[in-house]
């Protein structure tokens, strides 16, 4: 999913006027009907024209009056910008955890099957279980934002 950016044009914008100022502003134009799910954040800020942001459910609206930069649009789309990023990671991390438990699990199923009477773990085979624990906890509970123990 990526952070969705267009220019809205004012229903009294000619097509070459929309175009002109969307190219200023370094974004795409969208068309004159505003979708429902921008029309709150629209309406609140000012109305079109301007320029619409969304990324996973969350929508920014920042009304042009003419004289708004590429900086304001940047600044406009910089906190959905750190989310689309903080969910990459997560999806990495999730990655992560997985091939490490795998990897853990490889380790603990072996002593399991050489040691059919359960004989003590030792040391590190006890930080092998606890890492792939650790990890499997993160998984269920969602907790992604960050890889957890190495």
């Amino acid at each position: 999913m990526t952070v969705i950016t267009a220019y809205i044009p004012d229903p009294g914008q000619t097509e070459q006027q929309a175009a002109t100022r969307a190219a200023a502003l370094g974004i795409g134009i969208t068309s004159r009907a505003i979708p429902p799910v921008y029309q709150s954040a629209v309406t609140a800020n000012g109305g079109t024209p301007g320029v619409v942001a969304e990324y996973g459910g969350q929508v920014a609206f920042l009304h042009d009056d003419g004289t708004k930069t590429p900086t304001d649009v940047a600044n406009l789309i910089a906190p959905l910008n750190t989310a689309q990023a903080a969910a990459a990671a997560a999806i990495g991390n999730v990655s992560t955890i997985q091939a490490r438990a795998l990897a853990d699990l490889t380790t603990i199923e072996a002593w399991v099957n050489a040691n059919p009477s359960g004989a003590t773990l030792t040391g590190p085979q006890t930080l092998v279980l606890a890492k792939m624990l650790t990890g499997l906890c993160r998984l269920v509970l969602g907790m992604t934002s960050t890889q957890g123990v190495i």
